[in-house]
């Protein structure tokens, strides 16, 4: 049960008294009832104010970078050194005006990426080729080396 403070209006008389919430005021020793007066202590649960508006900003953040993630493409953002107080919304709403057009950018990025390391390794393939002819001959030496080691061992019981 929580614990108020009352004063009389007759004889300005104090007291702090513990009372149930749908309790009366008590009555003073002058026989006046006794006003309420505003507590100075307030128990909190959970949550402040501040804190649940805080806490909203985050989710409301972490939904726009999973947006901005799983529609568009992007999956970091890091303020630009002469961009004048840029904050995450504009970026957020800067991205949305873009449309996909940032996520059709990576996955062209992407492709050529690819087509360079097919061309790459085509290059890579073509030098092995010419040197496969000398590699065949001494991979099948030391095969055949293993094979005959392998045959001289013989295991006692």
């Amino acid at each position: 049960m929580p614990l108020y403070e009352y004063e009389c209006s007759k004889c300005g008389v104090r007291c702090e008294e513990i009372r149930g919430f749908n309790d009366q005021p008590p009555l003073c020793a002058c026989g006046q009832q006794m006003i309420k007066l505003p507590s100075l202590f307030a128990m909190t649960q959970g949550k402040t104010v501040a804190q649940r508006h805080a806490e909203d900003v985050r989710r409301r953040q972490n939904f726009m970078k999973d947006e901005l993630r799983e529609k568009h493409g992007v999956h970091g953002y890091r303020p630009l050194p002469n961009s004048e107080n840029r904050d995450f919304k504009q970026v957020y709403k800067d991205i949305k005006g873009l449309g996909s057009k940032v996520k059709d950018e990576m996955q062209a990025s992407s492709a050529r990426n690819k087509v360079l390391m097919r061309e790459k390794q085509k290059k890579w393939m073509e030098g092995a080729l010419k040197r496969t002819p000398k590699k065949r001959e001494q991979i099948a030496e030391r095969r055949k080396k293993e094979a005959q080691a392998a045959r001289s061992i013989v295991v006692h019981p």
